[in-house]
């Protein structure tokens, strides 16, 4: 096909539209145009006495686009006999409907009708008539409108989740205890309880890798949930329209964590206490100590005393618990020797054992009973000297790590009415297992360009084609990882949008109506250059300005992976400052912008370098009318040059009526 480049020159311009209504099984349609043109083609009609003008936006700072309505006022006469307000407005599905069919609108440029441009594609939401006129209303095809996710229900009236994203399990059983680093999990609600298992709503069949997991909340821990046997359920069942994911409804699970430093009033020998349990939920990797260094005389004494609270449990512990202690003792000359001591506030441990000084790093495991609904509510470690016959000397003495194991479950021994409502009182349990897959290819659907695009297949109904601009943006936006979990139904459109702010792309249509991603580059090329605009000859005189300072984000400060126990809390946070803030004479506390990242989990640095890119300093803003035809052809996102001006602008804004083309746009590069 020809383009408006082949045939559209300098000159006076004539434009003529042509509005296309399609009816019926959608391929049939009519077609009316101007009165006042000569009609492009045999089947337009001329009774278009007035139409409007169509505007195209985007917003880089919202990452979103928009796409104005457009209305068309038609002479009200007959056509093949029927009045045109009632062929149009007919409703009767035999006779074939107009009404939300699609409606397309193309140009043609100076009386050259072989040459077509389709310049807006929407449908027809609504028609109004008089005697003499009839009134179009359309508006641009949104696929979302009126979608919400998720939309599939159980019969209890819960959802089914959306899950995207990738997923670390945690991997612990009595016997087997591990420190559960991982919070990359997410929210699983439990639907109905019966024979001893809860069933929690999942988002897809999962062969293994599912076991649901318990929130420990004063370890900040997820820990796997196991039966009697020591063993965890890893795999989905189908349940109630959807599928399902069992755990045992005792909540049984064990693991390791840290003790925490005690915040009474016992005395406390060691400096920098609190470096003993490293973190709650760190790896068993050693990097820290407490230490202390006194001396000893004949005789023993006290080297150090170190009391450590014993965080909150939620449920019952079922056995013994164990502290293993790691430490280090030293002597400034000769071989003493010591003891390392524990005890509890409940006498539920109480142990000794020798401490080699010299000996190199050392570890013991303490072991206690269990107490019933309770653990003790600290534990005191005791670092002590043994009798020395050599003198006065130094010893130093480091705790490394202080470490806990302990198994729990809800209380059994109580009234059947208190465990029936323990056991209600656990409504979320949490999954590690992957969200969906991509929908136009294999593999995982775990970055935020691929989440977008994905949710537009699975649940707007978008083919699985490329998108225009998509493989470039995901090249660009290759490790920008999310993850994603709604349970109640939000609005497609207000989640495909925080997907695109967050990615730092917008997602828009083509005059055609076919699907496009924008995005700012880090840096620009002639190549990316759609159009060089000559300012005078091409444009009536350019208005120039910069972006207000109102504008300006100065200053970043980013919280973003979302924790899946509290969505109030994020586990990172990132801050970026502009390099030029102090030049814009903007106090401590001016342009700063706090953001919340709901979905991104990497690649944080990089959104804010894109943020940081487009509105860290003031940039140049044109607006002007064009006047050469080819550039008709300009779309928003396009990047466009001055002419012996170095600077990239993308257009942002584009107002087109018939013969009249004006353009807004920004400096990016």
């Amino acid at each position: 096909m020809r383009t408006i480049r082949d045939g559209a020159r300098m000159g006076n311009i004539q434009e003529n539209w042509v509005v296309r209504l399609y009816y019926g099984t959608g391929s049939d349609y009519i077609e009316f145009c101007d009165t006042t043109i000569s009609t492009p083609s045999s089947n337009a009609l001329p009774i278009i006495t007035d139409i409007g003008s169509i505007r195209e936006s985007l917003d880089l700072a919202s990452c979103t686009s928009k796409i104005s309505n457009l209305s068309v006022t038609l002479a009200n006469i007959k056509i093949d006999g029927t009045l045109a307000s009632e062929l149009l407005s007919e409703t009767d599905t035999a006779a074939g409907v107009f009404m939300n069919h699609d409606v397309m609108v193309r140009s043609y440029l100076n009386g050259n009708f072989a040459n077509v441009q389709t310049v807006y594609t929407g449908r027809l939401r609504g028609i109004s008539w008089t005697a003499a006129e009839v009134q179009l209303d359309i508006e641009p095809n949104q696929p979302w409108d009126f979608l919400s996710i998720p939309n599939v229900q159980a019969d209890s009236g819960r959802y089914f989740p959306v899950v995207y994203g990738d997923y670390t399990a945690n991997t612990s059983t009595p016997g087997s205890e591990a420190l559960c680093a991982s919070l990359a999990l997410w929210p699983v609600e439990i639907d109905t309880r019966t024979g001893g298992e809860s069933f929690g709503l999942v988002h897809q069949s999962i062969a293994s890798g599912g076991e649901l997991h318990f929130y420990e909340e004063s370890t900040d821990s997820l820990v796997p949930v196991t039966d009697s046997s020591d063993a965890t359920t890893d795999a989905s069942a189908s349940y109630r329209g959807g599928y399902a994911m069992p755990a045992p409804t005792l909540f049984r699970h064990a693991w390791k964590f840290k003790a925490e430093q005690y915040e009474g009033s016992e005395t406390n020998d060691f400096t920098d206490p609190h470096k003993a349990t490293d973190y709650k939920r760190q790896a068993d990797t050693i990097y820290t100590y407490a230490y202390d260094v006194l001396t000893v005389s004949p005789g023993s004494g006290d080297i150090g005393i170190l009391p450590l609270n014993f965080p909150r449990l939620s449920l019952k512990m079922t056995g013994v618990y164990t502290v293993t202690v790691v430490w280090t003792a030293t002597a400034s000359s000769g071989t003493p020797t010591g003891t390392m001591q524990i005890s509890a506030s409940d006498s539920s441990i109480s142990g000794t054992t020798n401490m080699n000084v010299g000996g190199g790093q050392q570890s013991y495991t303490f072991t206690g009973g269990t107490t019933g609904d309770a653990p003790p509510e600290w534990i005191k470690i005791r670092a002590a000297g043994a009798f020395y016959t050599g003198g006065t000397v130094n010893i130093t003495v480091r705790i490394w790590d202080v470490i806990i194991t302990t198994e729990v479950e809800i209380d059994t021994s109580g009234d059947a009415t208190a465990q029936a409502r323990a056991i209600e009182g656990v409504d979320t349990l949490y999954c590690g297992s992957d969200g969906f897959a991509k929908s136009w290819s294999s593999g995982a659907c775990d970055t935020i360009q691929e989440i977008h695009r994905d949710m537009l297949i699975r649940f707007a109904g978008l083919s699985t084609s490329t998108p225009d601009g998509y493989a470039a943006l995901d090249t660009a936006r290759s490790g920008w990882s999310g993850r994603l979990w709604l349970h109640a139904p939000e609005e497609l459109r207000k989640v495909l949008e925080r997907l695109q702010y967050e990615g730092q792309f917008v997602f828009a249509w083509a005059s055609d109506g076919d699907p496009k991603y924008i995005y700012v580059k880090s840096s620009y090329s002639s190549g990316d250059v759609s159009a060089t605009i000559t300012p005078g000859r091409d444009t009536s005189a350019i208005q120039y300005s910069l972006t207000p300072f109102s504008d300006i984000v100065s200053k970043q400060e980013l919280k973003y992976e979302r924790h899946p126990a509290d969505d109030s809390r994020y586990l990172s946070a990132y801050t970026k400052t502009n390099s030029a803030r102090g030049n814009f004479n903007f106090d401590s506390l001016e342009n700063i912008e706090q953001i919340e990242l709901d979905y991104l989990v990497d690649s944080v640095a990089s959104h804010a370098t894109i943020t940081d890119l487009v509105f860290g300093a003031p940039k140049r803003l044109i607006s002007c009318e064009l006047y050469r035809p080819e550039l008709f052809t300009i779309e928003t996102g396009d990047i466009v040059q001055l002419e012996n001006d170095a600077i990239y602008y993308m257009i942002t804004d584009v107002t087109r009526s018939q013969g009249k083309f004006t353009v807004k746009a920004r400096e990016v590069g």
